[in-house]
């Protein structure tokens, strides 16, 4: 892909969006759109990505490991009531990058204290080349979740203020990276916990199995050679469709 300049903080930002979902278009086999394409279409649906080879509706968000999930209330209920046939499924797949330095080594010029330098706006540069090679070796997550369990943990735990953005406030949702990684670690008690009939759990989870075991994902795109923890959190059919397709090598996670 041809490069081209990326000078402010609002650039970066869109177009790491553009990143991931690049990123979720070569895992799934799709063909990719320019970025001028893609920036005429963003967010005319509640969902990114129609697969059709999944049978499912795909939103792709992504995360720093130092900020908050931005789901929102409007966007995650326009979501469920786009799934009518003939797209009844749909997943949340969410990407999370290392943004934080290893070295807590600056002081806050307001507090004077310690803390870890963010990555992003220091390393990724001034250009889709540079943006790209920062996020291929910073990317260290994703999660997939389906909206059944979603829907769930929405009910169950509700919302709060977005107080990030003064001129356009909004309700987020009160769940985070942390909530979704124990919910796939305590699975079975945890989905059961939230509503979910138990002779149902047959098919999200192989017998007696109460977790979602973590794979690691290993792909070269765009020439780059990237590796992150995968955990899905979906019926098990869309999870052996969703392995099988996944354009990579797919392994157990050995730090589970």
């Amino acid at each position: 892909m041809e490069d081209f300049p990326i000078y402010s903080n609002e650039d970066r930002v869109t177009y790491l969006a553009y990143y991931y979902e690049r990123l979720a278009w070569h895992l799934l086999g799709i063909p990719p759109i320019s970025p001028d394409e893609w920036l005429i279409h963003r967010g005319t649906n509640p969902f990114d990505i129609d697969c059709d080879g999944l049978d499912c509706m795909v939103e792709v968000k992504a995360m720093s490991n130092n900020d908050q999930l931005k789901l929102f209330k409007n966007q995650l209920e326009a979501q469920l009531e786009r799934l009518v046939f003939p797209r009844e499924h749909g997943v949340e797949l969410i990407f999370t990058y290392n943004n934080k330095s290893k070295d807590a080594t600056s002081k806050s010029k307001k507090k004077g204290k310690m803390y870890r330098p963010r990555l992003l706006k220091g390393e990724s540069g001034k250009s889709w080349n540079s943006l790209s090679q920062f996020l291929a070796e910073q990317t260290v997550e994703a999660i997939v979740i389906d909206m059944v369990p979603l829907e769930m943990l929405y009910r169950q735990n509700g919302t709060c203020p977005y107080l990030r953005d003064q001129f356009h406030p909004r309700e987020r949702v009160h769940i985070n990276r942390t909530a979704l990684k124990l919910l796939a670690e305590n699975a079975r008690a945890s989905l059961i916990a939230l509503g979910m009939p138990p002779e149902e759990m047959a098919g999200w989870l192989p017998p007696r199995a109460k977790r979602f075991l973590p794979r690691t994902v290993e792909t070269e795109f765009d020439g780059r050679k990237i590796s992150f923890k995968l955990i899905i959190i979906t019926p098990n059919g869309f999870k052996n469709r969703l392995l099988r397709r996944l354009n990579g090598t797919v392994k157990r996670d050995r730090t589970s």
